[in-house]
């Protein structure tokens, strides 16, 4: 079962725009869904992009 982040309300919302969730360029950048975020049949891959020199995740 994925954990996920609670936005439950508007200030949780801001309070993850003030951690740095969903923004940021590049390397910097936190998406908002992440591959922990989601049930999946317990095959995830973590690859490094070359181009942005971060990790992806990748469920399946």
């Amino acid at each position: 079962m994925g954990r996920g982040r609670r936005l439950k309300s508007y200030l949780d919302y801001e309070n993850a725009l003030g951690d740095g969730i969903g923004v940021g360029y590049g390397q910097s950048y936190q998406p908002w869904l992440r591959a922990q975020d989601v049930k999946s049949r317990g095959n995830r891959s973590i690859v490094f992009g070359l181009k942005t020199f971060r990790n992806h995740h990748h469920g399946v």
